[in-house]
């Protein structure tokens, strides 16, 4: 008791500690990043295009389908998030595995799903616009981490990024700590307007 971490916490002190997702260069958990710090450039000179040519060159190599988005079944986001369990927490298809960590490949095990599928089984799937490989420590995109640091600076880059990627508005935090979420929600701004 009291010894040891739960996944909710540790999640939470990677995201605080220096990080090894690139995302973190564009935006960080602190409200820097290269986006922003180009977002005030643009701000104050009211020129656009090169922050609008780094959102297209930077976070376009994050996105599924250059930000058209992916249909991912949920049985296997559901193995995903379950792969980080402790082994007598695992579900059956990774219990078998040596290290699901490791042999569970997000890319190799999830199929394409076609708009046909899809509309067969809408509730069977989730649209996703930023690639689960390249979230941040507890799930979250850099919309995620503009809409956490409530600013306005962070706010006009939100709504470039969903100029761009309109997507990005539908994807909802992916660790224990805030599954499910959607920006507002984790922000507590029930009244937040893009």
């Amino acid at each position: 008791m009291g010894n040891t971490e739960s996944n909710v916490t540790s999640g939470v002190k990677k995201q605080a500690g220096t990080s090894q997702q690139k995302m973190y260069k564009l935006v960080d958990i602190k409200g820097g990043g290269l986006l922003v710090d180009m977002m005030k450039r643009a701000l104050q000179n009211k020129q656009y295009a090169e922050i609008d040519h780094a959102i297209k060159t930077k976070v376009e190599p994050f996105l599924y389908n250059k930000g058209k988005g992916r249909y991912i079944p949920i049985s296997h986001l559901v193995l995903l998030r379950n792969k980080e369990r402790s082994r007598h927490k695992l579900l059956p298809p990774l219990r078998g595995m040596e290290n699901p960590d490791e042999e569970f490949d997000v890319e190799k095990d999830w199929p394409l799903v076609t708009q046909e599928e899809y509309d067969a089984n809408p509730s069977g799937y989730r649209e996703l616009c930023w690639d689960l490989k390249e979230r941040g420590a507890v799930g979250e995109t850099i919309l995620h981490l503009c809409l956490l640091n409530a600013s306005s600076l962070l706010a006009n880059l939100a709504k470039r990024l969903l100029r761009f990627y309109p997507k990005l508005i539908n994807d909802v935090y992916m660790g224990d700590e805030y599954y499910g979420k959607l920006n507002n929600t984790i922000n507590e701004n029930r009244q937040l307007k893009l």
